[in-house]
């Protein structure tokens, strides 16, 4: 049986429970110290900076609450070594809760690892916008142009944007912020809409 790993947040949004699977699978992917104590107690929010990942999720919680089913979706959860294909289950719960329970679907190791690259802003460090949802990079403005490379503002690959990324910021990387991409915008739209009805 796959594992699944689960989030419960309550009706003000706030972590109030993760499963062993998720530290395991945080301590894998995130931080080898990840602790509960990171995340509970913590809203939701306070891990979702970007306004439109923001609305999306808010916008999907809202349906959810309203319908009284679960919404299935699927997202990505890549790491340095690893491709990784999952789905989001978002199921509500009395007195406004939600149960946030992924499910790996598929996973690839990567051609080439990826560095690791620290998520959220740092002190003078240019950002990388990745996709929440699909973990594509939005090729940045400041990224010198080059032959074959992408153009600003184009949506691709993280390993399209490494050979770009290295040379101009000689091995350092920037900090990635999270947004969506208009593709998971328009199907997680389409999805809402089908709730909806």
């Amino acid at each position: 049986m796959a594992e699944r790993y689960i989030m419960v947040t309550d009706q003000s949004d706030r972590i109030i429970q993760v499963n062993e699977e998720w530290i395991v699978f945080a301590r894998e992917n995130w931080r080898p110290d990840f602790s509960q104590q990171m995340v509970l107690a913590q809203r939701l929010w306070d891990f979702v900076s970007d306004k439109a990942t923001r609305y999306v999720y808010s916008m999907v919680m809202q349906r959810a609450r309203e319908s009284g089913h679960p919404l299935c979706f699927p997202f990505r959860c890549d790491s340095p070594q690893m491709r990784r294909s999952m789905s989001m289950t978002l199921r509500p719960l009395p007195e406004g809760g939600m149960e946030w329970a992924s499910l790996l679907l598929e996973e690839q190791p990567r051609q080439v690892a990826l560095p690791t690259i620290p998520a959220g802003p740092g002190s003078g460090q240019p950002l990388l916008k990745v996709c929440s949802w699909c973990l594509l990079a939005c090729a940045p403005a400041w990224l010198p142009r080059r032959e074959g490379a992408p153009k600003p503002g184009a949506w691709v690959e993280m390993e399209d944007l490494m050979a770009s990324l290295a040379s101009h910021l000689e091995g350092h990387y920037p900090h990635l912020t999270h947004g969506i991409c208009p593709a998971c915008f328009q199907r997680i739209s389409s999805l809402l809409d089908a709730a909806q009805g």
